[in-house]
């Protein structure tokens, strides 16, 4: 049996856990850039480690390393061109 929600779902909410990457908009509802949150809701078991090459919403690509729950270093690239806001 396969189960869809298991395969698909879980990842992607491990990936969210790490970074969230959400539309802003303008007044016309066009979107104009992403915000991106480092590190929303970190698991207890995650304190330290480190991701490479994971995509975002927009096109966005994120390197990013962190230590006792704090993001350490990242660096993200627009392979779009889309501008980003970071919060970490």
């Amino acid at each position: 049996i396969f189960n869809a929600d298991i395969s698909g779902g879980v990842p992607a909410l491990m990936l969210e856990c790490l970074a969230q990457c959400m539309p802003v908009t303008d007044e016309t509802r066009r979107i104009t850039g992403y915000e991106v949150r480092l590190l929303p809701a970190l698991p207890a078991s995650m304190q330290s480690g480190r991701v490479q090459g994971m995509r975002l919403r927009g096109g966005l690509s994120l390197d990013m390393e962190w230590e006792n729950g704090k993001v350490k270093e990242w660096k993200i690239i627009s392979l779009c061109g889309k501008k980003y806001f970071v919060k970490a």
